[in-house]
C-alpha cells in the first residue's frame, strides 16, 4: 500500500507522524504487510491535514484490504468432477482467475479432495501442482478438517478458496469466517444457493465452463 506523496513527510518524519517504525512504511510499500486499523486511520488523517484527494485514499485502502498473502484452495472433486483430458485446461482457468483477483499472493496450496476412481484426473492435477488428497469415504470431512487446519494457521493473512456445489460446507465458510478468513466459493450456476448465501455475491466465483 503507497504512503501519501508528501514531500515533507518522508521517512522519518512520516514514520514519527503516523506513530509507526520507518520499517513499517517500507513493508506497507512494498506490499509485505498491510496496516492495521489504527495505521489506516492515521493515514487518512495525515492525507486530509495534507489535502489530498479522498479518492487517493479509498484507491490504496481497498488495496490494502485486497493485501491477503496466503491462498488456500480445496477443490470438492468428488462433487465436482472431470474428466482426465479436461483438467488441464480447467487448472490454467482457476489459477488465472485466482492470481488475477488476488495479486499480493506470496504463498499458495491447492488441494484436491476425490476418490480413487478418480484417480486418472487427480493424477493429471497432481503434475500442475494440486495436493492430492484420495479417500475412499468421510471425503467431506477431510475436507472440512484439513482446511480448517491450513486456514488457521494465519486467518487474517489468509484467502480460503472453496470449489464445490455441495451445500454442506456451510457451517465450514460460517466458522473461518468466524475467524477472520476471507472465505470465496468457486462453483457452477447450478450450485447450492445455501453456498451462495455463505459466502454472498460478491465472493462467488463462476467455475470456468468449457466455453469460457
Amino acid at each position: 500500500m503507497p504512503t501519501p506523496d508528501v514531500p515533507h513527510l518522508v521517512g522519518a518524519k512520516l514514520a514519527q507522524k503516523l506513530g509507526v517504525a520507518k520499517t513499517a512504511i517500507s513493508r506497507w510499500e512494498k506490499g509485505k504487510v498491510t496496516p492495521d486499523a489504527d495505521s489506516l486511520a492515521n493515514i487518512y488523517s495525515v492525507a486530509k491535514e495534507n489535502r489530498l484527494e479522498p479518492v487517493f485514499f479509498k484507491e490504496r485502502e481497498s488495496y490494502a484490504k485486497q493485501g491477503r498473502s496466503r491462498l488456500i484452495v480445496a477443490w470438492d472433486f468428488q462433487n465436482l468432477p472431470f474428466m482426465w483430458n479436461q483438467i488441464a485446461g480447467k487448472n490454467d482457468r482457476i489459477k488465472n482467475e485466482l492470481a488475477r483477483r488476488f495479486p499480493t499472493i506470496n504463498y499458495s496450496l491447492y488441494k484436491i479432495f476425490a476418490s480413487p476412481f478418480h484417480s486418472a484426473a487427480t493424477n493429471e492435477l497432481s503434475k500442475v501442482g494440486w495436493r492430492v488428497q484420495e479417500y475412499s469415504h468421510d471425503i467431506d470431512e477431510e475436507l472440512d478438517s484439513q482446511s480448517w487446519s491450513d486456514c488457521n494457521q494465519a486467518p487474517k493473512n489468509t484467502i480460503f478458496v472453496l470449489i464445490t456445489r455441495d451445500g454442506d460446507f456451510t457451517d465450514l465458510i460460517e466458522d473461518l469466517r468466524n475467524k477472520g478468513v476471507r472465505v470465496y466459493l468457486m462453483a457452477p450456476e447450478n450450485s447450492s444457493q445455501n453456498l451462495v448465501k455463505a459466502v454472498g455475491e460478491k465472493r462467488w466465483i463462476h467455475f470456468p465452463n468449457d466455453n469460457l
